[in-house]
């Protein structure tokens, strides 16, 4: 799902995490507020995920480290985003892209 590159504005709902055969998200460059909703841990299928430049805010959940299948986390951008990042970063066995800059996280 490509919702990029837009001017959409709201929240990132908890309902994306019913979308559990979804395998790509890319939510990048709008003007979404609030934070990273932990129901996207349940989203087993995502290889590809793209959050970066929007308003959110918070930590990145801890669920969204235990995704069997992302390969590709664009968390950047945002100065909100906070906190460190976590061991469990480790939990992504497929993980070959991530990126973190511009962002307020520490660690």
């Amino acid at each position: 799902m490509r919702i990029d590159n837009n001017q959409f504005t709201g929240t990132f709902h908890t309902e994306f995490g019913q979308l559990t055969l979804l395998e790509e998200l890319w939510y990048h460059s709008n003007e979404f507020d609030g934070t990273i909703p932990t129901e996207i841990g349940t989203m087993n299928a995502m290889k590809d995920l793209r959050v970066h430049e929007n308003k959110l805010s918070g930590t990145i959940p801890e669920e969204m480290y235990s995704l069997p299948a992302l390969f590709r986390l664009d968390v950047y951008g945002m100065s909100g985003i906070v906190g460190t990042i976590s061991t469990a970063i480790g939990n992504l066995e497929k993980l070959e892209q991530l990126r973190l800059r511009k962002n307020s996280m520490t660690g």
